[in-house]
């Protein structure tokens, strides 16, 4: 009934269960783990230290090794190869990697697996004083050109597979250009290239190319000329600002077509009926566009908040500007007129800023928009909006990461009765501390477990995280974690048992947003008091913040670790650094304070004044702090 190949088939199987089941049982116990060791020596170097790395888990079983080399914060390979297998007589395999110019502070990996059975090994060691800025190459080509030139980009600041933010900034500082986010891939000759192509219809001057390595955070500033005409720059103004009934009031517009018919009226405190008299009648703009134009205020004009329009019948430019009435003893009187608020008044890049604006009709329709502080307008932040029954009309600006620093306005007009309003806020430097997250105990011993959560990010965006240590080296976490529809995160992260007590940071990013939240927490052994103060706040100041060539600048640093030395330079804007082997110490009570003079021949533009933490001390905080400050021409 069965074929020949089916009975050898079951004699085969038979003898298999036979053996099977005269095994020992004792034979099917799970043997212990080899316990393996690897060293490296030294455990900590500089540029040029050659780090020797040892194994004894592969013996004579392997005839080639893989590896590979890991920066920290970095996700791709620093460095990777394969080496021969060659165990000395107690079956240890001893290889070397001399640490090359381009890496970074911070605790690094190096990672070998054998070819035959993948026994992998991972041994950490430790890079100082290696400040990251001196010696950054960055350019462009050409460097100049005219609309529609294709600039082309490079750098060797980034390590390979660091992600990089890049926008470009217009000569006035108006809205960057955001652009496609790259990755630190450096080439054969090390760097990292991308691309930028002026649009036809640019304007032209000097822009500026930045980037930023989200891991490294190394920021690069590239400038490079664009030959077209300069933008625009319209603007209205009222002379005197303020006057009794008999004042002339002058006022100036431009930005009109040339030879343009332009509308004027004025309004009265709380009228919606522009006032009608001999002295508002149609003017027209000059060949350059600008109107000129005298209205003296009425005898029997109401004192308070009054405003005149000038509006172009052609190009539908409309300018609002504001001016007083006094009474005769010289005073305003009456109804101040609309007003906004601004919460906060002051607040870093990133934060979303409220405004409320009041004094406004019932359901009249608002405009608003934003102009940084050297008076660019942002024409993304034109928007409508209604006012409530109450007069009241609310909105939100989210500011962006790269927002400039300083006195931004906000400008509100009416479309009922076209009078417009104002009021400044301020954006600051970017806080990294920023609210929005927590962890189950914010005090741990080597070993536990951890939940953190971080919120306010986008919906379904991608969120990275690392923590930092006392001395703040990096250790890689996940990345690429989704915020679920309630824009938040939530993850676990289990302490190292070789944690060293103090003060640890856990920082989580949105990848898109570029929304940061910093969670602390404290590592304790046991009774043993944390081994190093926290670092932070660390605060900055500089005086003057902008000056010239040949000016000296006060630098100030609060929050260092007191007694430690610094090393310091400075970074002008085309990425050139000007080295010193001038070491600071840091006062007992964890300030510094030093001068530097600027170059005569210092170019125009950006600089960065550069902190960091010398390696001369047996105690190395690995702090490093940037100081921005400003060069103009005289």
């Amino acid at each position: 009934m069965y074929s020949n190949l089916s009975l050898i088939m079951l004699r085969i199987c038979g003898t298999l269960l036979l053996f099977v089941a005269l095994a020992p049982v004792g034979h099917l116990q799970a043997q212990p783990a080899p316990n393996y060791t690897s060293t490296v020596t030294p455990d900590q170097g500089t540029v040029g230290t050659a780090f020797t790395f040892s194994f004894d888990g592969w013996g004579d079983s392997e005839d080639y090794i893989d590896y590979w080399v890991i920066g920290p914060g970095a996700l791709d390979n620093f460095e990777e190869g394969q080496f021969d297998n060659e165990p000395d007589a107690e079956g240890r395999t001893t290889w070397t990697w001399t640490a090359p110019s381009g890496v970074w502070n911070g605790t690094w990996t190096m990672h070998a697996r054998g070819l035959k059975n993948y026994l992998t090994t991972s041994i950490s060691f430790e890079i100082v004083g290696a400040p990251p800025l001196p010696g950054i190459e960055s350019g462009v080509t050409p460097s100049s050109g005219g609309p529609g030139t294709l600039f082309r980009f490079y750098t060797d600041a980034w390590p390979k597979g660091d992600p990089v933010d890049v926008w470009v900034l217009p000569p006035n500082s108006d809205e960057p250009f955001a652009l496609e986010k790259l990755y630190g891939a450096p080439n054969a000759e090390g760097y990292t290239t991308w691309s930028w192509e002026a649009s036809p219809n640019v304007w032209g001057g000097t822009w500026t190319m930045n980037a930023r390595g989200e891991y490294s955070d190394i920021f690069v500033q590239i400038p490079f000329f664009i030959d077209a005409p300069p933008p625009e720059q319209p603007y209205a103004t009222v002379s005197p600002t303020s006057g009794a009934p008999g004042t002339p009031l002058d006022f100036f517009a431009n930005g009109f077509e040339a030879g343009e018919e332009i509308a004027a009226w004025i309004n009265a405190p709380g009228s919606d009926t522009p006032v009608a008299s001999a002295g508002i009648e149609e003017v027209f703009a000059d060949g350059d566009g600008e109107v000129r134009w005298q209205w003296t205020i009425p005898a029997d004009a109401e004192a308070g908040a009054w405003s005149a329009t000038l509006a172009g019948r052609d190009s539908f430019v409309e300018w609002q500007v504001a001016f007083t009435v006094l009474d005769s003893s010289g005073t305003p009187t009456g109804e101040t007129g609309p007003f906004i608020e601004i919460n906060p008044a002051a607040a870093p890049a990133g934060t979303t800023f409220s405004f409320t604006a009041r004094g406004y009709g019932e359901k009249e329709q608002l405009q608003f928009w934003l102009s940084d502080p050297q008076g660019a307008t942002l024409t993304e932040g034109e928007v409508t909006t209604r006012v409530e029954l109450s007069g009241i009309a609310t909105w939100e600006w989210p500011s962006p990461p790269y927002a400039m620093v300083g006195e931004w306005t906000v400008h509100v007009i009416g479309t009922r009765n076209r009078i417009q309003t104002q009021a400044t806020f301020r954006v600051t430097e970017r806080n990294a501390e920023a609210p929005g997250g927590g962890v189950s105990q914010d005090v741990a011993n080597p070993g536990t477990t951890l939940s953190f959560y971080a919120e306010g990010f986008r919906r379904d965006e991608r969120v990275s995280w690392w923590v930092t240590d006392p001395r703040r080296r990096v250790y890689p976490g996940e990345v690429e974690i989704n915020a679920g529809s309630d824009q938040r995160i939530e993850w676990t992260w289990a302490v190292p048992t070789d944690a060293a007590a103090g003060d640890w940071q856990m920082i989580a990013k949105g990848v898109e947003s570029n929304i940061q939240r910093i969670i602390p927490f404290t590592v304790t052994h046991d009774e043993v008091a944390p081994s190093l103060p926290d670092p932070s706040p660390i605060s900055v100041e500089v005086i003057p913040s902008v000056g010239a060539p040949g000016d000296t600048f006060t630098f100030g640093v609060t929050g260092l670790v007191s007694s430690e030395r610094m090393g310091y330079w400075a970074t002008d804007p085309n990425g050139i650094i000007y080295a010193t082997e001038e070491q600071l110490i840091v006062a007992q009570d964890g300030s510094l304070e030093w001068t530097w003079t600027a170059p005569d021949d210092a170019p125009p533009g950006d600089w960065l004044m550069t902190i960091q933490s010398s390696p001369v001390d047996e105690v190395v905080s690995n702090i490093q702090v940037s100081i921005p400050f400003t060069i103009r021409q005289r």
